[in-house]
């Protein structure tokens, strides 16, 4: 079901909050002074709303500004209903799962910042992919400061092994 159609990028933000879609299907070429990709971005940032782009330039240009906007789709015209059908389809189920990564990362990051020891994940890259508070507080740095540094970047562990004499 095709709630509404507009014609510039500047209609389509404007009307976007009162209708509350599912999704979004965009032209690249509209009139106004915004154009799809950039009307995309503006959705995407304010609505959390899946895009999927409809254009008929695919020359590399509209497609690395495209790109950046990380669109659920990108369709060039002329296309098959099936097409459009299968993006649809697509585009919704990815959203759904990305909202449920999203939920379940935010209930993972509160339920290790409750906590009242120090948490550092380090991953098999040897990055720092998650600082709870208590931990950044000891290292004395902010969260946000840690994430995707080398761990020797952010702190170092020394310690001395303790040498049991009972131990053969």
């Amino acid at each position: 079901e095709v709630p509404a159609m507009y014609a510039s990028g500047e209609e389509a933000l404007v009307n976007v909050e009162q209708l509350e879609p599912v999704l979004v299907l965009m032209d690249i070429k509209l009139s106004g002074r915004l154009d799809g990709v950039e009307t995309a971005e503006e959705i995407k940032r304010r609505h959390n709303i899946p895009v999927i782009l409809l254009t008929a330039c695919a020359d590399e240009t509209t497609i690395h500004r495209a790109k950046v906007t990380q669109p659920f789709g990108y369709i060039i015209k002329p296309f098959e209903e099936r097409e459009l059908r299968t993006a649809i389809v697509m585009a919704l189920y990815r959203h759904r799962m990305e909202e449920e990564l999203r939920r379940r990362e935010e209930l993972f990051s509160t339920t290790l910042n409750s906590l009242g020891e120090g948490v550092v994940v380090i991953g098999t890259d040897n990055t720092v992919g998650f600082v709870n508070s208590e931990a950044a507080s000891l290292i004395g740095k902010r969260p946000e400061e840690c994430y995707g540094l080398e761990r020797e970047a952010v702190f170092s562990f020394e310690y001395e092994a303790e040498i049991d004499s009972d131990f053969p």
